[in-house]
């Protein structure tokens, strides 16, 4: 939810945890301060290695297919 300096459109980092702020999408509940956490409160989150990062390791692997068949080799 936006507080009052953000517009209404902007949107904060989902891996955002509260009292004290830390960082959700990191393994350790990482403290977030100064431009980490002007960062997770815009909508600008997935700039975030930590978010990116976070994302890679949940995403599913879509495999390897490869562009010749090697198999009759």
């Amino acid at each position: 939810m936006p507080n009052k300096t953000q517009p209404f459109f902007e949107s904060t980092c989902p891996h955002l945890g509260t009292a004290p702020a830390r960082c959700l999408a990191a393994f350790n509940g990482l403290p977030i301060t100064g431009d980490r956490r002007r960062l997770c409160e815009t909508e600008d989150y997935d700039l975030c290695g930590i978010f990116l990062a976070r994302m890679l390791r949940q995403s599913r692997s879509l495999g390897y297919t490869p562009a010749v068949d090697v198999s009759s080799r």
